[in-house]
């Protein structure tokens, strides 16, 4: 699963064509992962663009109850 973004000087476009920035190592490298709620955070950087992302699995509780640090939000700096 990656991140695209598209680019636009106003809220109603034009925009461009979507580029990738970012490819999310835990559904690369867990096929039973997948990511979610991805939620931009300009307020903290103003040299990149924060972003935070969930991950959760297919697998059930079990697996988070073995690594309860997967289902935390991860943050990544996009840019910059």
């Amino acid at each position: 699963m990656t991140v695209s973004l598209n680019i636009s000087c106003s809220a109603t476009g034009p925009w461009t064509a979507a580029k990738d920035v970012y490819t999310i190592p835990q559904t690369t490298q867990y096929p039973d992962e997948f990511a979610y709620i991805a939620t931009f955070h300009p307020e903290l950087s103003s040299t990149g663009l924060v972003t935070s992302y969930n991950v959760d699995t297919l697998e059930g509780l079990s697996a988070l109850e073995r690594d309860d640090h997967q289902y935390q939000p991860h943050f990544i700096v996009i840019g910059g």
